[in-house]
């Protein structure tokens, strides 16, 4: 269904105009505009990495569901925030290092504790996510432009050029591999570059890619 203009309604009611944030309300930093495909501009912080704002956005799509992320079930937005409020979890990778004693004690909004079967519920559902396809790790990094599709579709098409992590991150050679030529492949071959690190700490931390 293409929908159709038939006419236009003029309105005697009040209207506000829509005033693009200059700050980010998350961390008071300066906000920039970035390309992002059939979006067009978007507006974005300018300091994502120190960001709080964007640290629990970066985590919330890891954990995901069964479309996007890893699909890690039983952690709500009450459980993250106080699993990120506590600074047990500051990125992905940390969440591999929980354990029940470090869950069940953590008192909830209205002053709930997440409890013992709730803590054995949730580790058991992160450990259930360790061993991961190639294409669902890489697309829930929470690169833009980058989701699991797109991933699965460039390892696909390049075959053992792009089979590894180690491929991917080494950048010359994914650059070389999926061309820099456009705005989604800079998004991805930065995204990836900016995330070596992450990437690195998940892998530390226990998460195995399947083949690998």
């Amino acid at each position: 269904l293409i929908p159709k203009i038939i006419r236009k309604i003029d309105s005697d009611a009040d209207t506000t105009k829509i005033i693009e944030p200059s700050f980010c309300p998350s961390c008071g930093s300066r906000t920039t505009r970035t390309l992002r495909g059939s979006d067009g501009a978007v507006t974005y912080c300018s300091q994502p990495k120190d960001c709080p704002g964007v640290r629990i956005g970066k985590i919330d799509h890891w954990i995901g569901s069964s479309k996007t992320g890893v699909g890690i079930l039983a952690i709500g937005d009450a459980t993250l925030k106080a699993l990120i409020s506590s600074g047990l979890v500051a990125d992905p990778a940390d969440l591999y290092k929980l354990n029940v004693d470090d869950i069940k004690d953590l008192v909830l909004d209205g002053n709930i504790k997440v409890g013992q079967s709730r803590a054995e519920t949730i580790v058991e559902n992160i450990n259930g996510k360790r061993c991961l396809d190639l294409h669902i790790f890489l697309g829930s990094l929470g690169i833009e432009l980058f989701g699991r599709k797109r991933a699965k579709l460039l390892i696909d098409a390049n075959g053992d050029n792009l089979s590894s992590v180690d491929k991917w991150l080494d950048i010359d050679h994914l650059t070389k591999t999926i061309g820099d030529d456009s705005i989604t492949m800079n998004s991805i071959i930065n995204g990836i570059s900016d995330n070596a690190w992450l990437i690195r700490k998940l892998l530390d931390n226990g998460v195995t890619i399947k083949g690998n």
